[in-house]
Parts: structure tokens; C-alpha cells; sequence
């Protein structure tokens, strides 16, 4: 009779550190989730207010480009509105196999601060390839990749139960669903090791753009510091991205271990 009592007691104890770490952890991502949500609504206010400060050179974002790029060697490259596709997946960016500058029609004729921050930003990081940074090389090529891996996540994992509900009606096997999860763990964790480098790559576009702006005194002083909170926020967005990819990551474990867990009974 003491015997099954400790074997009770012992799994009582055994499920209550279950249910605390359960907690646990769910509050844990519960708070990382509050702080990604309060933080881009905190950028977007800060966008746009960005938007509507003017800066006092009256050059548009594609002349203000074309200076730095003409500046700094770069005036091979060439700059071309980017169609809507490739605006919409990779927005203003620099693309060293063609040589050549995009950006939106939009932001193009823009004179707003925040625009024109964001272009000589993607500048900063052509200089930086230039001058062979391989960190930044390598983010640049792998700009391909990230906006499509993370439009494939959701596919993958709804296609995996789609297959499973007309293979297993019941899902009493849900293997196809595992394999799905499985893959946009995957895709999960390199766009959270990405994002990881994407900060220091940001940050080194960030001074590169600081220097070359206060040298050629572009921008007025104040237009400066309102550049450099810019910049601090972009980062800040990077720093969001990675948690919210670490979020995605632990659910998706939480499911794995689930479906693993419910395939056993």
C-alpha cells in the first residue's frame, strides 16, 4: 500500500513540474509575443512620423542615391524602379549580380526623411559589399531567400495536414503533418540565425551611412539626429524579427512534441 502511495506521490510531483514548466513556458512566449506586438507598433508610429518630416536639400531619394553612389565609386551601378514583384518581396535593395539599384516608384520621387534614410542605408551596404565584407555579401545574396522562405512556412504546415486529413481521415498518423512541422522548424531557425546577423550587418550600413552623410554634410544637423533614431528603430526591428522567429520556433516544438505525444496514444 506505501508502495503505489510513493509511486502516486511520485507522479503527482512528476505532473505538477510538468504543469509549472508548461506554464512557464507559456507565459514565457506570451511576454515575448507582447513585447514583439508593442514594439512594431512602436516603430510604425515611428515610420510615421519620419514620413512627414521634409528634408531641406530638396534632392528625391533616386537623386540622393545616385550622389553616394557616384561618390563612392559606384557610378557603374545602375538604378532602376523595381517592378511590383520585386518591390513587394525585396522592396529598395542593391543587387550585385546585375549591378543595379531598385526601388519603388513610390519612394523614388520621395523627399521624406524616413525614405531617404532607407536609401542611402541600401547604399551603405553596396559601399560595404564593395569594400568586401563578406558578412554583408553573404546577406546581400541571401536576400532571395528570406522573403520566400517566409511565405513558404504557413504553406508547408497547411499542406502537411491537408495531406494527413485525406490520407488519415482520423489523423491517427499524422506523419505527413510531423514532416511539415519539421520543415518550417528548419526554415524557422535559419531565418532566427539570419536575423541574428542581419543586426551586426545592419549596424556596420548604419555607420557607413553616418560617415558618408556627415562628411558630404548632406543633411542639416537636426535632420542627422532625426536620421540616427531612424536607424536605431531599424534595428530595433531586426531585434523584434529575431524574437518573433524564436517564438515561432518554440511552437513549433510545443506542436511537434504534441503531435509525437498524441501519436503514442
Amino acid at each position: 500500500m506505501s508502495y503505489m502511495l510513493n509511486i502516486l506521490t511520485g507522479l503527482t510531483g512528476f505532473l505538477l513540474v510538468g504543469v509549472i514548466l508548461a506554464i512557464a513556458f507559456g507565459a514565457l512566449i506570451g511576454a515575448l509575443e507582447l513585447f514583439a506586438v508593442f514594439a512594431n507598433f512602436y516603430l510604425r508610429q515611428k515610420r510615421r512620423k519620419f514620413r512627414n518630416i521634409q528634408t531641406n536639400n530638396g534632392c528625391t531619394l533616386k537623386e540622393s542615391v545616385r550622389i553616394f553612389l557616384d561618390s563612392n565609386d559606384m557610378k557603374d551601378v545602375q538604378i532602376q524602379i523595381a517592378g511590383f514583384w520585386r518591390n513587394l518581396f525585396f522592396g529598395c535593395h542593391y543587387n550585385p549580380k546585375k549591378n543595379i539599384f531598385f526601388m519603388g516608384k513610390r519612394i523614388a520621387e520621395s523627399r521624406n526623411l524616413a525614405d531617404t534614410s532607407l536609401g542611402i542605408q541600401r547604399v551603405a551596404k553596396a559601399i560595404n559589399y564593395r569594400h568586401g565584407s563578406k558578412r554583408t555579401k553573404r546577406a546581400i545574396r541571401m536576400q532571395t531567400v528570406i522573403p520566400f522562405a517566409t511565405f513558404l512556412i504557413v504553406p508547408i504546415i497547411l499542406l502537411g495536414v491537408l495531406v494527413d486529413f485525406l490520407v488519415y481521415s482520423d489523423f491517427a498518423t499524422p506523419n505527413f503533418s510531423v514532416i511539415a512541422c519539421i520543415i518550417s522548424l528548419i526554415l524557422f531557425v535559419i531565418l532566427a540565425i539570419m536575423s541574428l546577423q542581419g543586426i551586426k550587418i545592419e549596424k556596420n550600413a548604419n555607420k557607413t551611412a553616418i560617415d558618408i552623410m556627415e562628411q558630404s554634410k548632406f543633411l542639416t544637423d537636426d535632420e542627422m539626429e532625426e536620421v540616427k533614431k531612424v536607424y536605431k528603430w531599424r534595428v530595433i526591428a531586426y531585434v523584434v524579427n529575431l524574437i518573433i522567429s524564436i517564438i515561432r520556433i518554440l511552437q513549433l516544438i510545443l506542436k511537434i512534441f504534441w503531435i509525437f505525444a498524441k501519436k503514442k496514444k
